[in-house]
């Protein structure tokens, strides 16, 4: 059997060049969901699960787990399997064992992830950017809290999955 990609496993304080890429790509989401609070109204601080700690942007921590997989680990997970993030110039080692990405490396994840992020999927009865779904999700969020919606319904991309395999059209997501 062809051993495909020796992954490591998800440790997030590990420096190696899976966790590396996988780090980077969840900062892009990050800040692309802080955005999304700002956008909404939503102090990005405020939480729900993860405890309020200043200079935590608790709420993001919170909201991104429902794109964190989606967005982020199918966009990195195929540039290891298609061997795209193999070359030596992706990354710096630091020491044996211990690297970081470098400006080429970084600007490999920022185009997958923002390709990622200007995706058509089906949301909501409409085709929409998966970016503007996270801005539709956080609006989501705060019609919840005002009591418009009586709950809040996280964003399944296996629907999109269904959606798009119906018109043949399916994408990673």
């Amino acid at each position: 059997m062809r051993k495909l990609h020796a992954f490591p496993g998800r440790k997030p304080r590990e420096r190696d060049e899976f966790n590396s890429a996988l780090n980077y790509g969840y900062g892009i989401l990050y800040d692309e969901v802080e955005r999304a609070c700002f956008y909404v109204g939503l102090d990005p601080y405020m939480g729900l699960y993860h405890t309020e700690r200043y200079g935590k942007p608790s709420l993001v921590l919170d909201s991104v787990e429902e794109f964190r997989v989606p967005i982020i680990d199918l966009t990195i997970f195929p540039l290891f399997l298609n061997k795209q993030m193999e070359k030596a110039e992706n990354f710096e080692p630091i020491q044996p064992g211990v690297c970081r990405l470098s400006n080429d490396g970084k600007r490999k994840i920022v185009g997958a992830v923002y390709n990622r992020f200007n995706e058509q999927v089906f949301c909501d009865g409409k085709r929409r950017e998966v970016k503007a779904v996270i801005r539709h999700q956080m609006q989501c969020l705060v019609q919840h809290f005002l009591g418009k919606l009586s709950g809040y319904e996280p964003f399944r991309f296996d629907a999109v999955k269904e959606h798009l395999a119906k018109e043949g059209q399916l994408s990673l997501i």
